[in-house]
Formats: structure tokens, C-alpha cells, sequence
């Protein structure tokens, strides 16, 4: 049971759900599949889109406390009776394993989203994000997980007309884990985020927010 405890924590903790084997294995793969929409809303529209699916890989290293860890959503598809609307996310991450079950992280985060109601355009937002997440073994497989992260100012670039203000955001996450082995491991739950910012062009407050069930594997090696 202990040493189940070291290896979920500082793995979990890199944002990639992944379990280690024990302290000699230095690498873990992630590959999950997030089940979403997307809401936007202001003071004259409140759309949400259809599910999409969205792929997430993660791949982690770790040495002693310290661990590394590339986040990738690839290009996900969201539609709205004739509109739709692409977006793929990438996060750089740096953590530290504080105690056994708990850990702190600081990242960098990049989001790109296209819209084809607007002339196909851009925006992309880039900001630096903290974060913190633990978890709690309910058995000598299963455990449970949480992690929220918050990112304070984010930037924002594009080819739309429209320009911002005061943009910010935060994701959650919150799941179970169930350990086959010492390689491989099953993860599902539930993750949300949120993104608010103040459009100076139509002067209205704006948010989209990003929620959906996620599910997936984990190996080490």
C-alpha cells in the first residue's frame, strides 16, 4: 500500500493520471479520451455546442520530486446547427511532489480556437498557470484524484476583429483510478474549465467554458 501511495502521487501530480511502478521507472504514457462541448456566453448569446471527443496524450518524466510533463489535446471539432468551431490545447508543465499525496505545479498553457461563423477566424490564448493535486487510496486498487489549476492572465492573438481584456481562467478535474498492474493503470472522471475575459470591442463580459466525462489508460515505462 505505501509504495502504491509514492507512485500515484507524484504521477497523478504531473497532470497525466499516470501510475509509476516504482522510483526507477522514469517515463509514463497517457492517452484519454474527453468526451465535451463548449459553452459561450454573453449578455446576448448562451450557446453550447454538441459533444465532441477530444484525445488527450501526455507524456511525463521524473526524477526523485521533480517531474516534467507535455500535455497535448489534439484538434477537436465542435458544431452548432451550421456553425462549428475547431480548438486543440498544448500545456508544458513543471512540478513538485510535496508530500506523498500531494504536489504543486506551474506551467505554461497554449489554446487555439477557429471559428467558421466569423470568416474562419483565430484566436490564441498563451498564459502561465499554477496548480495543486492529491489524491486518496479507497483501496489497495482504487483511488480517488483531484487537481485544480489557475491561470491568472492569459494573452490573446488572432485574426478576429474583436480584442480583450482581462483574460483569465481555471480547469478542475476529478476521478477515479484503478490499477490493473504495476504498467498500466485505468482512469475515468470528470473535467472542466473555464475561460472569462471582457470583449472591449462589443463592451460585454464573455465566458466559454469547456466540460465533459474523460476516460483512459496509463502505461509506464
Amino acid at each position: 500500500m505505501k509504495k502504491n501511495k509514492l507512485l500515484i502521487a507524484f504521477a497523478f501530480a504531473a497532470c497525466s493520471g499516470a501510475v509509476m511502478a516504482d522510483d526507477k521507472i522514469d517515463y509514463s504514457l497517457s492517452v484519454k479520451s474527453w468526451q465535451n462541448n463548449i459553452n459561450v456566453s454573453n449578455t446576448s448569446t448562451n450557446v453550447t455546442t454538441q459533444s465532441a471527443n477530444s484525445p488527450i496524450v501526455t507524456l511525463t518524466a521524473k526524477k526523485g520530486d521533480y517531474f516534467v510533463s507535455t500535455n497535448l489535446m489534439l484538434q477537436s471539432a465542435y458544431s452548432y446547427r451550421t456553425a462549428y468551431m475547431l480548438r486543440k490545447d498544448v500545456d508544458l508543465t513543471l512540478g513538485y511532489r510535496y508530500k506523498n499525496n500531494l504536489s504543486f505545479v506551474v506551467g505554461q498553457s497554449y489554446m487555439t480556437v477557429k471559428d467558421g461563423t466569423q470568416s474562419n477566424w483565430v484566436d490564441k490564448y498563451s498564459g502561465y498557470f499554477l496548480g495543486v493535486s492529491g489524491f486518496e487510496m479507497l483501496s489497495d486498487k482504487v483511488y480517488a484524484t483531484a487537481s485544480y489549476r489557475y491561470m491568472p492572465s492569459l494573452k490573446n492573438s488572432g485574426t478576429g476583429t474583436d480584442k480583450y481584456r482581462d483574460t483569465k481562467g481555471y480547469s478542475a478535474e476529478v476521478g477515479l483510478g484503478y490499477t490493473l498492474n504495476n504498467t498500466t493503470q485505468l482512469t475515468a472522471g470528470y473535467r472542466f474549465q473555464q475561460i472569462k475575459n471582457y470583449n472591449t470591442t462589443q463592451s460585454r463580459s464573455e465566458s466559454n467554458t469547456v466540460k465533459g466525462i474523460i476516460a483512459g489508460v496509463n502505461v509506464n515505462f
